[in-house]
């Protein structure tokens, strides 16, 4: 569920804790991508601990391998 639907899911208890999560963590992923594609931010620091997912991927994102998102 995106953030402007969550209000509409009627989610409660762990279901909207889970909700927030998963969209806070599609936010930080969000995030690295974007300072990973650009080389200025790539040169800084790439937030990759600010959540479980990105904590996850931070080897195949910014690795020497190749990542491929499709959406």
């Amino acid at each position: 569920l995106g953030s402007e639907k969550v209000k509409a899911s009627l989610s409660k208890g762990k279901q909207l804790t889970e909700t927030n999560n998963i969209n806070k963590s599609l936010l930080v992923l969000g995030t690295c991508i974007s300072a990973l594609s650009d080389s200025v931010k790539r040169a800084g620091h790439i937030p990759y601990r600010d959540s479980k997912l990105t904590r996850l991927l931070a080897d195949s994102l910014g690795g020497h391998g190749i990542t491929l998102m499709v959406c």
